[in-house]
């Protein structure tokens, strides 16, 4: 049998995100939009992952969050641009 995992372990959407964010946008070239799309619910469900993802990104971009759409995450999400 697998081992059940409480909420809060392991790391969230919002933590992995961020270090890749940080590199690839620029103030000199800010992001208008920003989709986080997932198939499997993160391990703070609380958190608005799509909103604070935002408040860190350049440009304080539009953001949307794709969630229990399954495989189809990435293409409901390409829907959107």
């Amino acid at each position: 049998m697998g081992q059940v995992l409480a909420a809060g372990v392991g790391h969230s959407y919002g933590e992995m995100a961020e270090p890749v964010l940080r590199a690839v946008a620029t103030a000199a070239d800010p992001v208008e939009l920003l989709v986080v799309a997932f198939a499997i619910p993160d391990v703070i469900p609380g958190r608005a992952t799509a909103t604070y993802l935002s408040s860190i990104c350049p440009g304080n971009p539009l953001a949307f969050a794709i969630c229990d759409q399954g495989r189809a995450a990435p293409f409901s999400a390409l829907s959107f641009v």
